[in-house]
């Protein structure tokens, strides 16, 4: 790995030295992106589209993440319908979920992280829509916290950091059954 790319670069890159075939949904990912920004935003739009896709290319999704929502600010600085922001954020949830295609992770994985995603949409949609805008901060803020809670338990679990509770009774039992 390059010493420019920073640790969390994860998904399939060519700088990586594995091949662009295998970051084919990335790539549909991006390139769904590049035809909606140019559909909503004309060339601005294509210009970032393809900074979108330069900065995921050398960087990773996270940063590629954020410049393509600042790209959104600076294309639509007057103010953006609704529908097409829902639009726009299509393929930039693809985006996201492609390394889980592409490592062929359970559907239930996919679908957790979906649920997640539009879960946090509705928050916000029905927020802004029904509340003031601080309560609907601290309804997403909270949010985010329960999500962040629960993906730091996962990893612990995986790690192996923390018994299951499922390995724990499983052992008592092995050793009750063995003092006895």
């Amino acid at each position: 790995m390059s010493r420019f790319l920073p640790g969390s670069h994860l998904e399939a890159s060519p700088l990586l030295g594995e091949g662009a075939i295998d970051c084919w949904p990335e790539a549909l990912a991006l390139t769904a992106l590049l035809v909606v920004f140019g559909l909503t935003a004309g060339p601005v739009g294509v210009l970032v589209g393809l900074l979108t896709a330069a900065v995921w290319y050398a960087l990773g999704t996270p940063y590629a993440f954020a410049v393509g929502h600042v790209g959104i600010v600076v294309a639509f600085s007057d103010g953006i319908d609704p529908l097409m922001l829902a639009l726009l954020e299509v393929p930039f949830v693809a985006l996201l979920l492609a390394p889980l295609v592409r490592h062929h992770a359970r559907v239930r994985a996919i679908g957790v992280a979906l649920t997640v995603v539009l879960a946090g949409s509705a928050l916000v949609w029905v927020g802004t829509s029904q509340l003031s805008l601080s309560v609907t901060v601290l309804l997403v803020l909270g949010f985010l916290v329960i999500v962040s809670y629960g993906i730091h338990r996962l990893e612990l679990v995986r790690l192996g950091l923390v018994r299951d509770d499922r390995d724990r009774t499983a052992r008592e039992t092995a050793t009750e059954g063995r003092t006895q």
